[in-house]
């Protein structure tokens, strides 16, 4: 994604509740929402890098979570160019579709991986003595869990972000060109592989400290620094005639300002509608400008 833009990053602590699961639970599928083998990328090797990523993370999810079965659904599949449009998080999983695979295997849960992207943005940072130019590298990807019912236990929106530095910088039509997200194979890879045990460890109580990437910037003075020393309620004064402005940008930018909030005041449930919120709108803004 091309976005030029000022960030910052953060850390704080979370406490996550745990996935309440049902009780009995002998075995399970997962499903794939989305086709895997499609050409979600612009070339061939970004379609690889896509494609192995992908394989790494559902088969580690697969073996962590004892899956003894895992199929494609292309009949009920997430479009590829679009896989966080808003369409796709307010179209359900199809009941008559989930209810034959559960009488066809007899499983106790359902795991549907919904989505899986890979993206790239652009930003910078100027102080007094140096202006510094950085690529933020990202992982998302929804997983929803259904019992036998076809009843949906939790839907998780899981992201992975990595700020890697690109040294000093003179003009500023410079930052209009990054590197190739293929630099960055291996540390997507290795994302892939924090996201799910990042998922592993929700199904339990816990409590980390996580680092986010904030946006920043004339709109945003003060937000990062309002996250660290809790002072929450002004932050959410500061953001929220944000996120009812006109203009896609700002409303994306709000959204995922609102998510990290949400995620530090503990509010997980309400933190992931707004990373939802923030995939859609960035979803609006890649349609003016963005490269994969």
């Amino acid at each position: 994604m091309l976005v030029v833009a000022c960030t910052k990053t953060i850390t704080y602590q979370v406490t996550y509740p745990p996935i309440k699961l049902p009780e009995s639970i002998n075995s399970t599928v997962i499903v794939h929402r989305l086709d895997s083998t499609a050409d979600i990328m612009d070339n061939r090797k970004k379609n690889q890098l896509f494609h192995t990523a992908y394989a790494i993370f559902s088969n580690k999810l697969r073996n962590k979570l004892d899956a003894e079965v895992q199929i494609t659904i292309y009949t009920d599949t997430v479009i590829a160019e679009k896989p966080f449009s808003k369409e796709v998080f307010e179209r359900p999983v199809n009941e008559d579709l989930m209810n034959s695979l559960v009488n066809h295997f007899g499983k106790d849960l359902l795991i549907v991986i919904e989505n899986f992207k890979v993206f790239q943005s652009h930003g910078f940072t100027i102080s007094d003595d140096e202006k510094r130019k950085y690529t933020t590298v990202y992982v998302m990807t929804t997983i929803s869990l259904y019992d036998r019912s076809v009843s949906l236990i939790k839907r998780t929106i899981l992201e992975s972000n990595r700020e890697v530095d690109r040294g000093e910088f003179e003009d500023f039509p410079g930052l209009l060109f990054g590197p190739s997200l293929m630099r960055f194979n291996e540390l997507i890879n290795g994302m892939a592989l924090e996201l799910v045990d990042d998922y592993i460890e929700r199904l339990y109580q816990r409590s980390e400290q996580v680092t986010r990437v904030a946006y920043s910037g004339s709109d945003f003075k003060g937000f990062s620094e309002m996250i660290q020393t809790g002072r929450f309620a002004q932050a959410e004064a500061l953001l929220l005639p944000l996120t009812q402005d006109s203009k896609y940008d700002i409303l994306m930018k709000s959204a995922y300002n609102m998510y990290i909030l949400r995620e530090a005041e503990g509010r997980i449930d309400e933190s992931e509608e707004w990373l939802n919120k923030y995939q859609f709108y960035r979803n609006m803004v890649r349609q003016k400008y963005e490269v994969n």
